[in-house]
């Protein structure tokens, strides 16, 4: 099983690393491969347009963001499921998760499972889940 564990807080004192290399070994133990997705490195520019919207022929502007986006889309056709490893902000998610779920809502959205195993850092918490 391919799984893509993607990790949403840009913080530069985020905690939420550990937990997913913590996800990524306990999946690669169990056989499968982790592929690691940060927001914090791949700096994707808030959402203006979903790939649905660029992914056939980029509207004029939008090449590099269609450039930057696709090898998330070509890696999200290929995996059996996601784990989401996130901090809890406000009650909420971190912006740099949502950004990073709302560009391909669709792929995501279908086999998310939330709170499979919860890791408690210090002052923070990270929820990972994994679906298939």
């Amino acid at each position: 099983m391919v799984v893509a564990v993607l990790l949403g807080s840009v913080r530069s004192e985020r905690l939420g690393d550990r937990a997913a290399k913590w996800a990524i070994t306990q999946l690669e133990k169990r056989g499968h491969q982790a592929v690691l997705v940060d927001a914090s490195v791949l700096q994707l520019p808030l959402l203006d347009k979903m790939w649905k919207e660029i992914k056939s022929g980029p509207p004029a502007g939008y090449e590099a963001l269609h450039a930057k986006l696709l090898p998330l889309a070509e890696l999200y056709a290929r995996v059996d499921g996601f784990c989401i490893v996130s901090a809890e902000y406000n009650h909420s998610i971190p912006p740099g998760m949502t950004n990073l779920l709302d560009y391909f809502l669709e792929a995501v959205g279908d086999c998310v499972l939330f709170g499979d195993a919860v890791w408690r850092g210090e002052g923070s918490d990270a929820i990972a889940g994994v679906a298939g």
